[in-house]
């Protein structure tokens, strides 16, 4: 009987929110200007984040790889 090396991976999923003030001409150039705060420094707005929903996404299963229990395999010639 083969055996078989089994990985299992469940995402994690917090949503986080935070709610900014920025002084701008108008919503979009408020919006362009979060987005390049964004782009200088990914995590420019982590302390400002917080949890509002959290919850376990989906559940992956996946074979990495094989291996065979040599006592149940039949031999070659046996088999035919």
């Amino acid at each position: 009987m083969a055996k078989f090396n089994v990985i299992i991976e469940r995402v994690e999923t917090i949503v986080k929110q935070a709610q900014i003030t920025v002084e701008a001409l108008s919503a979009e150039e408020a919006r362009r200007q979060i987005l390049a705060d964004l782009e200088v420094d990914e995590g420019a707005y982590d302390d400002d984040l917080e949890p509002i929903e959290g919850g376990a996404g989906a559940c992956t299963v996946t074979v990495e790889s094989t291996t065979h229990d040599t006592q149940s395999e039949i031999p070659r010639a046996l088999a035919s």
